[in-house]
């Protein structure tokens, strides 16, 4: 495969490019798969802004999503609406204005209004005999010969091609191929008009965040897509060279049990909306990569006192986004404005009664870059998974724990200075630890966290659970309001 000029974008796109090129040469219909967060969006834009991929392909990229649609509307009609848009973008509309000939037309209206006017005609003429009954004749004679000519054109080709048009023009059928959609058909094929046949490019459209749309929608969308490929000729719907169906298939699997029952065959439903195999996409490498470079410029500027952190909260942070990361419960989106931006989230957070928690402030701080709601933090730490890949597997389980603990402990200052033995008893974890009380950098009364007794677990399990424990105990205190 020749050398391609990739991006230098925020996060690298190197790996899945090369393999996303072979799939999509070789598949007209692409089920393009992978986790909330993973970057799908960001990969395919960036994708087709290679300058080797952008000379072959004309990219329509619709988000449904952002239509908020009411219960009402059809959605098929809005994506005609965003391809007209882009078509238009695209300077490829051509309107068809034919010029009939006056003799034309006018044999034409007197054809279809032939009756009316002889009516009108003979009502002019002056008093005759029997003029009511000779509009009645010609009546008449009009009558037969449409019914004449009904006969003699009607055949089985004309009813067949009516049947057709009249689903064609309705409405809400899957085999909708009104006006409009003729237009887009028409305005996509003349996309390479005047250029040369080596210059080429394919028509590829892309239904992105598909799975995050109402499930009538979702069904309603595959189901009119999927109308051509059932009839066997391997076409398109508008005559794409290409789709691309954006999602997480998972989420698809479930909401199609939800919708018709955990015993439908999923399977045999899906397949038809990919060529060959879904394309499973995983960039987890580039965002461990890119989160591990900033955190790390974080820590740096810790260690120098200058972001309010201690150096080792910065250090569990890291930790926790690359378990958010790998269960899939983490954007781009929130890793580009919020973990860049670490400083503005900890907003002097992690002081109780003058002592400073660090579990406090590393707590508020992943609540923050998560959007601020604790519904939102509680459900990351529960889907949260530890990184499989060594490089990223080396998280510091223990220290974190330590950080977290004291919140649990009430009246800590007098067991920390008695040096009492203090318990955490929960959920079949039993851990014993002592408070201590650093006096470090610019920590006025010094932060504190556990000192173990008994070897802690180095667990994800009980990480989890502790992690859990601490977020439902300060908002009990009001300290995530």
């Amino acid at each position: 495969m020749p050398e391609l000029t990739i991006p230098n974008t925020t996060i690298k796109i190197d790996n899945p490019t090369y393999n996303f090129i072979e799939h999509l040469d070789s598949n007209n219909r692409i089920l393009f798969s992978g986790t909330f967060g993973i970057g799908k969006t960001f990969f395919l834009k960036h994708f087709f802004e290679i300058p080797e991929i952008k000379e072959k392909y004309n990219v329509f990229h619709l988000f449904p999503i952002n239509y908020q649609i009411a219960s009402n509307e059809d959605i098929f009609e809005l994506v005609k609406y965003d391809i007209l848009t882009q078509l238009l973008n695209f300077n490829w509309i051509k309107i068809n204005n034919k010029q009939f000939s006056k003799l034309l037309v006018a044999q034409s209206y007197l054809l279809n209004n032939g009756v009316n006017i002889a009516s009108k005609i003979m009502k002019c003429i002056p008093i005759i005999d029997k003029v009511g009954k000779a509009i009645e004749t010609f009546t008449n004679i009009h009558k037969d010969f449409v019914e004449y000519n009904n006969r003699i054109n009607e055949n089985d080709t004309t009813l067949i091609a009516d049947f057709f048009a009249h689903f064609g023009q309705k409405k809400g059928s899957v085999h909708e191929f009104d006006v409009i959609s003729e237009l887009i058909s028409d305005n996509l094929a003349n996309c390479n008009d005047g250029i040369e046949e080596e210059k080429h490019r394919e028509n590829v459209l892309i239904i992105d965040d598909l799975d995050r749309i109402d499930p009538e929608h979702i069904f309603r969308l595959l189901n009119v897509f999927s109308a051509h490929t059932d009839r066997g000729d391997g076409t398109n719907k508008f005559g794409y060279d290409k789709i691309i169906f954006v999602c997480d298939v998972q989420n698809i699997r479930n909401i199609f049990a939800a919708k018709y029952g955990q015993h439908t065959d999923f399977s045999g439903y899906i397949d038809k909306f990919y060529t060959s195999e879904i394309f499973y996409f995983d960039n987890k490498d580039a965002i461990f990569e890119y989160v591990r470079e900033i955190m790390s410029k974080h820590i740096h500027i810790a260690k120098n006192h200058l972001n309010g952190f201690l150096y080792y909260e910065v250090e569990s942070i890291r930790d926790i986004l690359f378990m958010f990361i790998d269960g899939g419960v983490f954007n781009l989106r929130q890793l580009f404005s919020n973990v860049t931006d670490l400083k503005n989230k900890k907003q002097k957070t992690g002081t109780i009664k003058y002592y400073y928690y660090c579990g406090y402030s590393i707590i508020v701080t992943c609540l923050k870059i998560l959007g601020g709601q604790k519904d939102v933090l509680l459900n990351a730490v529960k889907n949260a998974s530890l990184p499989m890949d060594y490089e990223y597997h080396n998280i510091h389980i223990d220290q974190i724990i330590t950080l977290l603990l004291p919140i649990s402990i009430d009246d800590f200052l007098t067991k920390a200075k008695n040096n009492e033995t203090c318990f955490f008893r929960k959920n079949g974890i039993d851990i014993e630890f002592k408070l201590k009380i650093e006096h470090s950098g610019s920590i006025r009364n010094g932060a504190i966290y556990a000192e173990p007794v008994t070897p802690i677990p180095n667990d994800f399990n009980t990480l989890q659970a502790i992690f859990i424990e601490a977020i439902n105990i300060l908002d009990n205190k009001g300290f995530l309001n």
